[in-house]
């Protein structure tokens, strides 16, 4: 009996040992993503009923110590952060919904129509609370890696699609690469209008131009600095798919506009599909 008891409390040490607490293949929130992500648009109204995944994810993802965290490859925390930001803003979301703002300058159902939405409300990770606003400025864009910018969604319509699963580290560069020439073959977020000889872009560009600065074949290392119309047309001649680069390099002298920035939530209706 007494060795019984002594195996038994050695198989319940080794699997609570808290290291191995979170699962970093992020199997709940996957199977969440599969159920109610449907092209990029979300079944707000389902997934509201059935929250229970998702919760228990949140909870793990607080479980994560900065040392664990410091133990990952730039891949495995690519993916922890990219998964962590679609997943907290979706959980912030199913609070609010259905959101039914009145705010004029922005869609009824908007995130924007929910107070405080980018900066009230934190996730515990790694030791830290942090807001949606500090996954993105604080964390995100300081990975160093422009292509986060099209598979993160502040669930809008216009902002990174949406993937039907989670990343993961082991594939990341080529699911990275695939979103993001998804996000330039979209005639939403690229397109060239050559009556008025314009190319208009997303408004993400505008936003966030010196992201793609290193990687636009521009000297960013000298004065004068480089334009933003310079960074932009030289990020998507080095990083669009075959065609679109050929069809750029015809179009140097065109003149750069931004897209109108969809603010509606990104949400999936069978009457929208």
């Amino acid at each position: 009996m007494k060795k019984i008891t002594i195996l038994v409390y050695v198989i319940v040490v080794f699997f609570y040992n808290p290291v191995w607490a979170f699962d970093y293949e992020h199997k709940l929130f996957n199977q969440d993503l599969k159920l109610y992500v449907h092209n990029g648009l979300v079944d707000y109204q389902n997934w509201q009923k059935h929250q229970e995944n998702l919760n228990l994810y949140i909870k793990e993802l607080a479980q994560i110590s900065n040392q664990q965290l410091a133990k990952l490859s730039l891949n495995e925390q690519k993916a922890l952060w990219i998964n962590a930001y679609n997943a907290f803003t979706i959980h912030l979301v199913l609070q609010f919904y259905p959101i039914q703002g009145s705010i004029s300058y922005f869609p009824k159902n908007s995130i924007r129509q929910i107070p405080g939405i980018w900066d009230d409300y934190t996730l515990a990770i790694a030791g830290k609370q942090l807001s949606i606003s500090e996954l993105e400025h604080d964390v995100l864009r300081t990975l160093r890696d422009p292509r986060l910018h099209f598979v993160v969604n502040p669930a809008t319509r216009d902002g990174g699609k949406l993937a039907s699963k989670v990343y993961l580290s082991a594939n990341l560069d080529q699911e990275l690469d695939l979103a993001q020439a998804k996000f330039f073959i979209d005639k939403a977020n690229l397109n060239f209008d050559d009556t008025s000889q314009k190319i208009f872009v997303s408004r993400i560009f505008k936003w966030f131009p010196l992201d793609f600065a290193s990687q636009s074949g521009c000297d960013i290392t000298h004065y004068p600095a480089p334009s933003d119309k310079e960074i932009i047309f030289g990020y998507i001649k080095i990083n669009a798919p075959i065609l679109i680069k050929d069809e750029i390099n015809q179009k140097t002298n065109y003149q750069i506009e931004y897209i109108k920035y969809n603010w509606s939530l990104n949400e999936f209706k069978l009457d929208l599909n």
